[in-house]
């Protein structure tokens, strides 16, 4: 009958000893697992703010293109106009 009882008691200890063991294991993998997310948020903050920059330089640049062709624009126009006066001028004679 002791025999019986130190065997159920040597069971139960091995069976207590592996859930130890795995209740670690998964505790590690959680740490693991959130300092993965943490570097991950921060990689992709990291991207976010680097987008952010290269989009308002593209901004910046389109601005700057749009003023360009409005000046080419007004140029254009007034080589016409300047182009239609010599066509006059020269209808003229």
């Amino acid at each position: 009958m002791r025999l019986s009882i130190a065997g159920l008691l040597i069971a139960l200890a091995q069976s207590r000893l592996s859930q130890n063991k795995d209740m670690l294991q998964l505790q590690r993998d959680m740490i693991y697992l959130q300092q993965s997310v943490k570097q991950l948020q921060t990689t992709i903050d990291q991207n976010n703010a680097a987008i952010k920059g290269l989009v308002e330089k593209m901004a910046d640049q389109v601005n700057t293109l749009a003023g360009g062709m409005q000046k080419i624009s007004q140029s254009v126009d007034g080589l016409r106009t300047q182009n239609e006066s010599t066509t006059r001028e020269i209808a003229q004679f």
